[in-house]
Formats: structure tokens, C-alpha cells, sequence
């Protein structure tokens, strides 16, 4: 498959996923997993707590940027026998998730999901306020606005798996 043609087949799939099951954090990776297969239960499920900025308070990482460099970690990060032999983790291992949070934060303005929020719907959202939920959903939360966002992460972290390790991701 083409570059741009896989590229594309994940973006869609991980916009598709927000839409229709919600949590950011786990629809970037089924995205990317329906096509290159790089997602094992285990990540997926300690993703979970990752949507909506952390536990779904909006105050932490974007859920999708979080899995994204999750993701990266498990191809370019220390390893445990490394870790446990005092071996240390060079800073070029941190420069793939460093480019994915550049990008997320260039087009988005920060890495905060409450600040996401702020810039794509014009005013944050208390997630665990049940009137301020459904206004988030009435705002196409989980139509366009989020799908996108976690299209966009799930692009652009393949762009650097696939920079870093071409077509043998």
C-alpha cells in the first residue's frame, strides 16, 4: 500500500472510531491497529484512562497525543532490562514523541485538552457536569470536532514511525 494511501486509511479509521465509540486515547489506536496491527490488548487497554485528558477531566494531555507518543514509546523506548540495568535512555530516543507533541501543539495551541477544547469549540467543557456533556455532544464533540483531532494524532505519529523506521514499522 501506498504511503499516502495507508496515511489516509488511518486517518479515517481513527475519525470513525472517535464518532462512533468515543475516547480518544483508544480510537487512535484502533485506527492505526486496523491497519499495520502494532496494538496489543494490553496498550490498549492501559489507554483507557488517557481519554479526555486524563479520566475524562479535561485537565491533562489530549487523550489521542498521549496514546500517540505511547505508541512511539513502544517501538523507540527503554526497555525494561535496560531500565533495570541502570542503562540510561539517550535523549535521541525522546525526539520522535517531542516531534509529535511540536506538530499536535502547532496546529492546536497546547497539549491541554480542556485548551484543545477552548480552541475547537470556543469554551471548555466540564465532562463529568452532566449538562455540560450533552452540550459538548450538541457541539459535535463526537461528529467532527474530536474525530479530527484524533485523526490528525494518529496521522501524524505514523508519519514519524514511518520516518523513523520506513516501511518495516
Amino acid at each position: 500500500m501506498e504511503r499516502e494511501d495507508l496515511l489516509e486509511k488511518i486517518y479515517q479509521s481513527a475519525y470513525k472510531n472517535e464518532g462512533k465509540h468515543g475516547n480518544c486515547s483508544q480510537s487512535l489506536l484502533a485506527g492505526i491497529n486496523e491497519h499495520l496491527g502494532l496494538v496489543d490488548d494490553r496498550l490498549f487497554k492501559a489507554s483507557h484512562g488517557l481519554t479526555g485528558g486524563v479520566a475524562v477531566t479535561t485537565e491533562g494531555t489530549c487523550g489521542a497525543l498521549a496514546a500517540g507518543i505511547m505508541l512511539i514509546g513502544t517501538k523507540l523506548g527503554r526497555s525494561k532490562e535496560n531500565y533495570y540495568n541502570a542503562t540510561p535512555g539517550s535523549l535521541d530516543q525522546y525526539k520522535p514523541s517531542k516531534r509529535l507533541l511540536k506538530r499536535f501543539k502547532d496546529e492546536y495551541g497546547t497539549c491541554i485538552c480542556n485548551e484543545v477544547h477552548k480552541k475547537i469549540f470556543g469554551r471548555r467543557y466540564d465532562l463529568w457536569n452532566e449538562k455540560e456533556f450533552k452540550d459538548f455532544e450538541k457541539a459535535d464533540a463526537h461528529t467532527t470536532k474530536c474525530p479530527k483531532v484524533v485523526a490528525n494524532t494518529a496521522r501524524w505519529t505514523i508519519e514519524i514511525l514511518l520516518e523513523e523506521f520506513g516501511e518495516e514499522i
